[in-house]
């Protein structure tokens, strides 16, 4: 008798651990096949924006509407209400910003380089379905060529959010809240790490200094033109721990000093050094990553850079090609 108490005991106990085998594996494969489709999803929307972006035309303002625009009333949403009461309106003006400003100082049309024309004119045309698009930041020989988001009165609004502002895993990359796009000294933009190396992931090929000198430019199109930066530090920073470095939040420099600290402790937490430091009144660009490891979830890749003029990207150029070419010095800074 006890046997067979046994033999119906294990017969059951297997069938309980079958079952419940066979519900992991559909629940992770439902969660493997929401994944695929949510970067599919990601993928598509992206890539109809690269094509706007870069003046291919295959959607019109029109389908770009219909198929991502956000409806009047909320594009309206994280707007301060006493902006009407101060006399405050949304420069609508065919190649200004589509902020809120005084309706007595509406942005000027900025002249635009020929060669910029198509990817101002595509943000714009981003801008008009989403005025939340502020800018387009691409950097070369990475895939990181995605629209900047800024929705200033919600914390990481595109955290999970696509530029339908519909959920996307993926989310977008965005202009942190302390930041104002026109002001600031620094421009903070954070992405997510994706693990498949879409969104901000190329960002940890800065951390080798081959990489930097092969690629040490960035590029940022405004609604004005496009800015060109280079890259002066990429650093490892820990977040969430006590009197850690704050990077986050520095935006407008008080004075010489608090800007000539930021850039001490950025350059202190380098990987390695560049040769590189920009000087009090010198725009910065500040790009935020997690980097995950088995033991911590709170490390962040810094790359910091500074605005270059034209002159200075185009010697730098120049000179990267002579190098690439053999034709330059074989000499390279030692780590």
């Amino acid at each position: 008798m006890k046997k067979k108490i046994s033999a119906n005991t294990d017969k059951w106990i297997r069938r309980v651990v079958f079952v419940i085998a066979l519900l992991v594996f559909f629940y992770s494969g439902s969660k493997i096949v929401i994944y695929l489709v949510e970067q599919r999803q990601a993928s598509n929307q992206y890539g109809d924006l690269r094509a706007v972006i870069a003046g291919d035309g295959l959607l019109s303002e029109e389908e770009l509407k219909k198929r991502y625009g956000i409806s009047d009333d909320a594009s309206e949403e994280h707007v301060p209400a006493k902006a009407y009461e101060e006399g405050y309106v949304r420069d609508t003006k065919p190649g200004n910003s589509g902020f809120y400003i005084d309706v007595e100082e509406l942005l000027p049309v900025y002249e635009i380089k020929e060669e910029e024309v198509d990817r101002v004119e595509g943000l714009r045309q981003l801008n008009a379905v989403n005025q939340d698009c502020v800018f387009w930041l691409n950097i070369p020989d990475t895939v990181i060529d995605y629209p900047v988001m800024y929705h200033p009165s919600i914390r990481d609004y595109y955290l999970r959010r696509g530029f339908d502002r519909q959920y996307l895993n993926a989310g977008s990359l965005y202009l942190a809240e302390v930041c104002d796009p026109f002001t600031s000294d620094n421009l903070v933009i954070h992405g997510h790490n994706m693990n498949i190396g879409t969104m901000f992931h190329d960002l940890l090929k800065y951390k080798e200094k081959t990489f930097w000198e092969k690629q040490p430019y960035i590029y940022l199109t405004t609604l004005e033109g496009v800015e060109t930066y280079k890259v002066f530090a990429t650093s490892l920073v820990y977040v969430d721990v006590k009197n850690e470095f704050d990077y986050y939040n520095f935006a407008k420099a008080k004075d010489e000093n608090d800007y000539d600290s930021f850039v001490a402790k950025i350059l202190s937490r380098s990987f390695y050094d560049t040769g590189e430091r920009p000087v009090y009144g010198t725009k910065l660009l500040t790009l935020s990553t997690c980097e995950y490891t088995l033991t911590s979830t709170n490390r962040r890749i810094v790359v910091c850079a500074y605005q270059v003029a034209e002159e200075e990207h185009e010697e730098g150029e120049e000179t990267s090609e002579v190098d690439a070419s053999g034709s330059g010095s074989d000499e390279k800074t030692s780590e």
